[in-house]
């Protein structure tokens, strides 16, 4: 398994985990939107996390940045990366529950 493919899963785990615990919340919303949008963002981030560790679309790679140039080791390509998927992971997390305060206010 490639660096990049080992990237993508950490994302994928990343992302799966807040994705996991918004639909569990959302069992109990009671708007449509609410419990759906959990379900989009969880098939979306499977699809580009699995896709892009498997390399069938070219997606931004440990070894794709570090021959690039922009950052010159390769070492600190890989934190760098993880520290982009934890702070993804971390912003789509509170993103998603805001949204769903936000629709729990409105309704």
């Amino acid at each position: 398994m490639s660096d990049g493919a080992v990237f993508w899963l950490i994302a994928l785990a990343l992302f799966g985990f807040p994705a996991i615990v918004q639909l569990l919340l959302c069992v109990l919303a009671k708007s449509r939107i609410i419990k759906m949008a959990p379900s989009v963002f969880v098939g979306i981030t499977w699809i580009v996390c699995v896709l892009g560790s498997y390399n069938v679309i070219d997606l931004p790679q440990t070894s794709t940045l570090a021959n690039g140039g922009f950052i010159a080791f390769y070492d600190y390509t890989v934190i760098a990366m993880i520290g982009i998927a934890v702070l993804l992971g971390i912003g789509f997390a509170w993103l998603s529950y805001g949204v769903i305060m936000w629709a729990k206010k409105k309704a």
